[in-house]
């Protein structure tokens, strides 16, 4: 599903020369989830990232087995978000580096739904930055 959504997202990526890199390795085992909702989780963390994304940077998925599910991890490299931000990211209308969020446009409320998607599929989401890039990630049960 990540790459069917992925699929329509590569025209905007392409016309920023942001690289998209993508790893999903095999073994891990699916999980239950309404797909219309995951689409729209896949489609608010994607039009994230290439909102957040300097032009020629690198955007990466990737996924990882764990005991209880698998993760789906979105990486940017740049962005505006600080370490400070990241306890507020996914609050409704929470936006990182205010001088700068006209710019980008948004209503602040695309993570708030991510969290609520995947929280209702008794999953967890999360944020970190690290090595220059952004990683939020999602976690749904087996």
């Amino acid at each position: 599903m990540i790459l069917q959504v992925l699929d329509s997202f590569l025209p905007q990526f392409h016309a920023k020369k942001i690289r998209v890199e993508t790893r999903f390795p095999g073994g891990v085992s699916p999980s239950l989830a309404d797909s219309d909702k995951l689409a729209q989780v896949i489609s608010n963390l994607l039009q994230n990232a290439w909102q957040y994304t300097p032009p020629g940077g690198t955007v990466r998925i990737s996924s990882e087995p764990f005991a209880a599910g698998i993760r789906i991890i979105f990486a940017n490299t740049g962005g505006e978000l600080a370490e400070k931000d990241l306890p507020f990211i996914f609050e409704r209308f929470y936006r990182g580096e205010k001088s700068r969020s006209r710019e980008h446009g948004g209503a602040g409320i695309g993570l708030a739904i991510v969290k609520e998607l995947i929280e209702a599929h008794d999953g967890q989401v999360g944020a970190e930055i690290a090595d220059d890039e952004t990683r939020i990630w999602f976690s749904l049960p087996h």
